[in-house]
């Protein structure tokens, strides 16, 4: 890789790691812990793996996947600027930062996807994320999560409608949900059918994905609220 491009992407990760701190604000005084040390970990993680990806394989993919989940962990953090620009981007990205995931867990370990059928999941995922995610934006009220007259405008606002949100919500968790099940049973797949050092390699992907879609499963559940599938689980 040349020097002029690793540059830029050093320079890219610490932009976007500083902009989060300038930006992002903590929900209470005794959650700054565990927000300043959760959420940019994470992102940090990630886009250091990119720019290892970057140096070790510069030419496989898994450096842009890397960075991409870096990224998009990072960007909702923008709804926490005092403008209406920012908080408007900043939630409509939420639904980005689990479809990059799940595209870089699928091309583990080679940096690329193995079928037609992966490639269609993986545009359904990032497809479903951002449809869901303007769809909803256009009926959600910040009110409605109890912003006041002094948040930001949601410049993405048609008519507010609290119904409307709840059923986006509802069908955006469902689609999720279905999609992360399908995600998990390919990379098992993957790891059943790898041999030597790419088996081993995905040991650690199996489990995560496996932990994402319990998580997946429960966000369901609470979509739901009280129904059948989370008398199930225990919820």
């Amino acid at each position: 890789m040349r020097r002029r491009a690793l540059a830029w992407l050093i320079a890219g990760a610490v932009a976007a790691t500083a902009c989060y701190f300038l930006a992002a604000r903590p929900p209470g005084p005794n959650a700054y812990l565990i927000f300043y040390l959760g959420t940019p970990a994470v992102a940090v993680a990630f886009l250091a793996a990119g720019l290892a990806a970057w140096l070790r394989w510069p030419g496989s993919r898994l450096g842009l996947l890397f960075s991409l989940v870096g990224y998009f962990t990072l960007l909702p953090a923008l709804d926490y600027l005092d403008n209406p620009v920012g908080f408007t981007i900043g939630n409509a990205a939420v639904s980005l930062a689990g479809a990059a995931p799940a595209h870089l867990g699928l091309a583990w370990p080679t940096g690329r996807l193995r079928s037609r059928f992966e490639r269609g999941v993986v545009v359904a995922e990032y497809a479903s994320a951002a449809g869901f995610g303007l769809l909803g934006m256009l009926v959600w009220d910040p009110a409605f999560s109890g912003c006041d007259a002094s948040c930001p405008a949601n410049l993405l606002l048609v008519h507010g409608s609290r119904p409307a949100w709840d059923t986006v919500n509802v069908l955006n968790a469902v689609v999720s949900a279905v999609l992360t099940v399908i995600v998990v049973v390919l990379i098992v797949r993957h790891w059943r059918s790898a041999r030597g050092w790419s088996r081993q390699a995905m040991v650690p992907l199996v489990w995560i994905a496996v932990v994402i879609g319990a998580g997946s499963v429960q966000r369901l559940c609470g979509a739901l609220a009280k129904g059948p599938a989370c008398a199930v689980s225990g919820a």
